[in-house]
């Protein structure tokens, strides 16, 4: 026990010390046509299996579209996600790219154990080499998970337009609350 706390509190200081040394990007950070999904997605016509709220505008919660209920069908459009909160990982021991002590900022998760990270002004795809807890096949420890929704472009019957934001649960890849038919893409696990 006191090896993991003595670990995490070098990780907590290589992290602040590392904060000095690059920029980061300010929240949200908005990536456009986002799949986060291994086997990608179709956009297109999708129905719902449980109620969803649709936003007027996209980011927004504050106004309410309308509501679809359990088997409305619908079409989806595009997406985008939106990461609320930047993941924090400090390399605990050197992997390609990154040196230990090394702070890289995990956006988005984009399928296969890939995600989209920060690192000095850089986004890379990278294969997540990092774990929540200090084990040693891992060359990192994540000390901040991200948290990311998912926003995507909907058209309902003749007229209704909006977003349904879909919260990320996972600290790990994507899962959400919502539950969704979306053919061969299906957002419940």
């Amino acid at each position: 026990m006191k090896r993991i706390l003595g670990a995490i509190a070098v990780c907590v200081f290589l992290v602040s010390g590392n904060l000095i040394a690059q920029s980061i990007p300010l929240t949200p950070v908005i990536q456009r046509n986002i799949c986060p999904f291994e086997f990608g997605c179709d956009f297109g016509k999708w129905i719902t299996k449980s109620k969803l709220t649709i936003y007027n505008n996209e980011g927004d919660t504050a106004r309410v579209a309308f509501v679809m209920r359990p088997n409305d069908a619908f079409i989806a459009h595009r997406a985008n996600m939106h990461i609320e909160r930047l993941g924090v990982v400090v390399v605990t021991k050197p992997v390609e790219g990154f040196q230990t002590s090394d702070t890289v900022y995990v956006l988005s998760y984009t399928g296969e154990g890939f995600y989209d990270i920060w690192y000095h002004g850089n986004i890379s795809n990278v294969e997540a080499f990092w774990s929540d807890e200090p084990l040693p096949q891992f060359q990192g420890l994540l000390m901040v998970p991200p948290q990311m929704s998912w926003w995507v472009f909907v058209e309902y019957g003749n007229s209704k337009k909006g977003w349904i934001r879909l919260k990320n649960l996972s600290d790990s890849g994507v899962h959400f609350e919502e539950d969704i038919d979306m053919g061969k893409t299906n957002v419940k696990d």
